[in-house]
């Protein structure tokens, strides 16, 4: 039971250390994830800075992509067919760069995972996002209530 615990707190206390954690759905994904993987403390000890390094450089691309496609959205009809072209040839490079990075991160997560916790962790991540969309969709959000 002791030891369960500890797996279960142990990514926590090292996103703490390392991010100083004051978000809420980080700290769930982070149990959520750690409960999936069924982690010991010394195989979160490995991973968790692996995954946090793949989450921030995920993040900034991601950033990256939304502010470059906000700006296509805003202004689209301002810009000539030719921009336009640019912008699309410029998201598949995003495209790109995000099947990079997982590519890079696969590598160093089979070095510390099971093929299995791979899988895993790779279907927790789409589980997770699934119930935070469905938690938002069921919330009073008025920007979703918008769009329907």
């Amino acid at each position: 039971m002791r030891l369960l615990i500890i797996t279960l707190l142990c990514p926590i206390f090292i996103l703490a250390q390392n991010h100083k954690i004051d978000n809420k759905r980080e700290v769930e994904k982070v149990g959520f994830l750690t409960t999936k993987l069924d982690l010991t403390s010394e195989d979160a000890q490995i991973f968790w800075p692996i995954y946090n390094e793949f989450s921030n450089e995920r993040s900034a691309l991601q950033k990256e992509k939304i502010e470059h496609n906000k700006n296509l959205m805003e202004n689209i009809d301002q810009f000539s067919d030719i921009e336009i072209g640019e912008y699309i040839d410029k998201h598949i490079i995003f495209l790109q760069k995000h099947l990079d990075l997982r590519k890079k991160f696969h590598s160093k997560f089979k070095k510390t995972l099971s093929t299995k916790q791979i899988a895993q962790l790779y279907h927790a991540e789409e589980r997770f996002k699934a119930v935070l969309l469905k938690r938002f969709r069921e919330s009073d959000n008025p920007t979703y209530r918008k769009r329907r």
